[in-house]
C-alpha cells in the first residue's frame, strides 16, 4: 500500500528499457520525459565508452544534444584503434586524408616506431641489419637512430663471434674502431692465433705468436710451451750439452732443475765408466 509500494509494482510490471517516475499531477511535465531518456541513454554509453555505445546513441539521436561530443568521442576512439593498429599500410593511408597535424605527426611516429619494431623481430641477424638499415636510410635522424647503430653494431659483432675467423673479428674492428666490443675483437683474435701455435705445436710457432702479442693474454703460456718443446728436443739428444743449451737458453725455466739433475746424471754415469 500506499506512493512506494505503487511505485516499485509499475517498476516491476514494466517492459521498456527506461522506466521515468514522476508525479501524475503534471508538476513535471511529461514533455522533458523524451529529453531524461536521452540523457540516461547517453550516459549509459559513456559508462560503456566504446566506438559502439557512441554510435548506438549516435543511431537513435543523430542530432541529439550530446551527438556532437559522441562524434568526437568515437573520432578520437576510432584514431586511438588506428594508432594501436600495426599496419603501416593501413597507417600510411590515413596519412593522404588527414589534415590535423598533431595527428598527423602521430601517426608518422608510429609508423617509424613499426619499422624499427619490424628490425627488431628479424628471423636472422643478418636480416636484421639490413632492416636496421633500411630503417635508418629512411629515418637517418630518426626517434630510434641511435638505437638502430647500436643494435646493427651488436648484431656485426654476434656474427663476427658465430663467424670466429680472423677475417670477421678484422672486419668488425675496421667497421667498428670505437666500439665497446673493440677489445673483445681483438681478443678473439689472439685466442684463434694462440689456438693455431697450439695445433702447430712447434717451438717457432708460439715464437712468432710471441712476436705478434708479446704482452697478450696467453704470452706467459706461450713460453712455457717454447720451455717445454725445448725441453724435450734436449731430452730426445739426451747429451749434457743439450741439457747445458737448454739452461742457458732458459735459466728461469720451471724446468731448469731437472734440465741440472740430469746433467748430474750423466756426469755420473761418466764418471762410472
Amino acid at each position: 500500500s500506499g506512493l512506494s509500494s505503487a511505485i516499485l509494482d509499475g517498476i516491476q510490471h514494466s517492459s521498456g528499457e527506461t522506466v521515468v517516475v514522476m508525479d501524475s499531477d503534471f508538476s513535471h511535465p511529461p514533455k522533458i520525459i523524451p529529453q531524461l531518456i536521452e540523457e540516461i541513454k547517453y550516459n549509459h554509453a559513456k559508462l560503456i565508452n566504446t566506438v559502439v555505445s557512441y554510435k548506438k546513441y549516435m543511431e537513435e539521436y543523430p542530432d541529439g544534444k550530446y551527438a556532437d561530443h559522441a562524434v568526437k568521442r568515437i573520432d578520437e576512439k576510432e584514431f586511438r584503434t588506428l594508432l594501436d593498429s600495426k599496419d603501416i599500410n593501413l597507417l600510411a593511408e590515413h596519412l593522404e586524408s588527414e589534415t590535423n597535424e598533431e595527428r598527423i605527426k602521430l601517426v608518422k611516429n608510429r609508423i617509424e616506431e613499426l619499422y624499427f619494431k619490424k628490425a627488431e623481430k628479424a628471423v636472422n641477424d643478418i636480416e636484421s641489419i639490413k632492416m636496421h638499415e633500411d630503417y635508418l636510410q629512411k629515418y637517418p635522424e630518426g626517434q630510434y637512430a641511435q638505437k638502430a647503430e647500436t643494435r646493427i653494431e651488436e648484431l656485426s659483432f654476434n656474427i663476427a663471434t658465430k663467424t670466429n675467423t680472423k677475417e670477421s673479428y678484422s672486419n668488425f674492428i675496421k667497421k667498428y674502431p670505437q666500439s665497446k666490443r673493440y677489445k673483445e675483437a681483438i681478443d678473439g683474435i689472439v685466442v684463434l692465433d694462440f689456438n693455431v701455435a697450439l695445433s702447430e705445436d712447434t717451438i717457432e710457432s708460439f715464437r712468432i705468436f710471441l712476436m705478434t702479442y708479446p704482452d697478450g693474454k696467453f704470452a706467459q703460456k706461450a713460453k712455457k710451451k717454447i720451455e717445454e718443446l725445448a725441453f724435450e728436443d734436449a731430452k730426445t739428444e739426451d747429451t749434457i750439452n743439450a741439457y747445458k743449451e737448454f739452461i742457458i737458453e732458459y735459466p728461469d725455466s720451471h724446468l731448469a732443475i731437472t734440465a741440472k739433475n740430469l746433467i748430474e746424471t750423466g756426469y755420473f754415469e761418466s764418471a762410472s765408466h
